[in-house]
């Protein structure tokens, strides 16, 4: 036995192994976490909260802070602008300069409730500083229960923790609707079980690392036509999803060219 392989290859079914031409996901794209605030409650952000601490918008990150708030395949603008017509905590404090007195105040009220000394604040300096995780083009949630969904963040927002990011290399980000017309798939989703961590109740769980070696598509064997052919089948599936549409049969068309690429 090697400790340093997923246990469940031991005593489960591994799925992938039947297909050829499957390369590591960090070839095309990097897996880290979301942002980490320590105080997610603190460093959030809605817009009657703005206003209560007169926050101004150079303040403040677009910011998806929870998965149950992307629930499609898609994120857009418009999606992003009706969770902040609701009242959503969908902004996230980048206080980069101590400039404004309203800033200040709100830092205070921070340290008067002990924010500062939480575990992720107390080691970071100074303690209200954000971590470095620019939007990522594509998301991926942390949990699941029904595999692995993955979100094109075509709004640009930044993430928390409830989803990971995935940048894609910069020599392949031309690539990136291929790779998530690739990710849309069921046979996709089959292949990266492999690598996922089970807990109780049916409830899957994937760290960064388990994604960036898991097996994806050998994007670079797929001929032009194929990739145009693709391409329209996940145009079709973005507009009829964000329509509210079944995707069913578009998704079995993908699927299928995907199985045909995998197994040549």
């Amino acid at each position: 036995m090697n400790p340093e392989e997923k246990w469940r290859k031991y005593y489960g079914k591994i799925n992938g192994e039947k297909y050829k031409n499957l390369v590591p996901f960090n070839t095309y794209a990097k897996v880290v976490r979301g942002i980490a605030t320590g105080a997610n409650d603190y460093f959030t952000f809605s817009v009657s909260k703005i206003r209560k601490f007169n926050v101004e918008k150079k303040y403040l990150l677009p910011c998806l802070t929870k998965a149950n708030y992307a629930t499609k395949h898609f994120f857009t603008i418009e999606h992003f602008n009706e969770l902040k017509n609701k009242d959503k905590p969908v902004f996230l404090l980048n206080a980069v300069d101590l400039d404004d007195a309203n800033i200040v105040e709100y830092l205070k009220t921070g340290e008067e409730k002990g924010i500062d000394k939480k575990y992720l604040t107390s080691h970071r300096n100074p303690w209200y500083a954000i971590e470095n995780r620019p939007p990522a083009p594509i998301l991926v949630t942390v949990f699941s229960r029904n595999g692995l969904r993955f979100v094109r963040n075509e709004a640009k927002v930044y993430n928390l923790t409830s989803f990971h990011c995935v940048y894609v290399h910069p020599l392949f980000i031309q690539k990136v609707d291929l790779l998530m017309a690739y990710l849309l798939t069921d046979i996709a989703k089959e292949i990266f079980n492999n690598e996922k961590r089970e807990y109780g109740d049916g409830l899957d769980k994937f760290e960064p690392n388990d994604l960036n070696n898991a097996k994806i598509v050998d994007l670079a064997i797929i001929n032009q036509e194929t990739e145009s052919k693709i391409l329209e089948y996940y145009h079709a599936y973005r507009q009829k999803e964000i329509s509210n549409k079944s995707m069913a049969e578009i998704k079995n068309r993908l699927n299928e060219i995907f199985c045909e690429v995998l197994q040549k």
